[in-house]
């Protein structure tokens, strides 16, 4: 088993411009970057093209290049915010909304929104 076979279900941020270069150098394997993600969209020359020749879309684009990892940090508190996000999000069926409870909270916010409450 190779490194690269061994990292392939990792996932991980690639943060900036040398990062991406560094993963798109793994003897053109793209295949190890199915669970990479890039952090953040780096005003470096280049980046933009590392970007499309590795299929990916970074999460964020601030036009930073402090070369600190703050763009992974920054992504990777979003990702996390998703995925809580997504994960605690009840369905309609556990919050019990259905049409009628749905026609009466609307009905509700239109009487007292009329009446400044």
């Amino acid at each position: 088993m190779s490194f690269f076979t061994s990292v392939a279900e990792i996932d991980r941020m690639l943060d900036g411009f040398s990062t991406a270069a560094a993963a798109l150098s793994a003897r053109g394997q793209l295949d190890i970057l199915d669970h990479a993600m890039i952090a953040h969209m780096s005003p470096e020359p280049g980046h933009l093209q590392l970007a499309v020749a590795s299929r990916k879309v970074p999460i964020i684009d601030l036009k930073m290049r402090l070369g600190e990892a703050s763009g992974a940090a920054v992504a990777t508190l979003l990702v996390r915010a998703a995925c809580a996000l997504h994960c605690g999000m009840a369905t309609f069926d556990e919050a019990d909304v259905n049409a009628t409870t749905r026609y009466k909270r609307q009905l509700s916010q239109l009487v007292f929104s009329g009446i400044g409450v």
